[in-house]
């Protein structure tokens, strides 16, 4: 991987800043939370292992405290008032998952970015193309894990920069 980013143009601390947000997402998906009752009959959640969360949170460089109160409560303000409700296990389970999604969709698309900064091609230059498509949609399991979601969200990614850089070059091709 190292050698293909060194040819793609990116720095080292470029490819160690990739490397540790993907350490980040792994390790989110390890996060095990679990739902209980407060005294007052409300469900809540809370975060089992907490060394693997004090990992995550020196990567991410947030107060463990403050992770876990992200994942397993929501905070609405409204009128200059706050109101702070916890979430149970499901919905804690939910923002997990949105976070590691999300942190993911912006790793991913500055990764194509500053790709495409670094193969971007003067006028000057004869243009060479590469396609890479793949026509396969999601797999027929019993539960798509969220490994097949990452592979089949980078297909249809791919999918879409492909079908828009056909139709550009063809639009370009008949205005000449």
């Amino acid at each position: 991987i190292q050698k293909a980013m060194d040819i793609i143009g990116f720095s080292r601390e470029e490819v160690t800043s990739i490397l540790q947000v993907v350490a980040i997402i792994l390790k989110l998906g390890d996060v095990e939370l679990k739902g209980q009752f407060q005294a007052n009959g409300m469900s809540s959640s809370y975060i089992v292992d907490s060394k693997g969360v004090k990992d995550l949170c020196e990567l991410i460089g947030l107060r463990q405290i403050d992770f876990e109160q992200a994942l397993c409560s929501r905070t609405v303000e409204a009128r200059n008032e706050k109101v702070t409700t916890t979430l149970d296990s499901t919905q804690s389970y939910y923002a997990r998952d949105a976070l590691a999604k999300n942190v993911y969709d912006r790793l991913f698309n500055w990764i194509i970015g500053r790709i495409n900064e670094s193969i971007q091609i003067t006028k000057s230059q004869e243009k060479k193309v590469m396609g890479v498509l793949d026509i396969y949609g999601f797999e027929i399991t019993e539960e798509n894990v969220f490994e097949q979601f990452i592979i089949n969200y980078c297909n249809e990614k791919l999918q879409q920069v492909f079908i828009l850089m056909t139709l550009k070059e063809e639009q370009r091709r008949s205005e000449e």
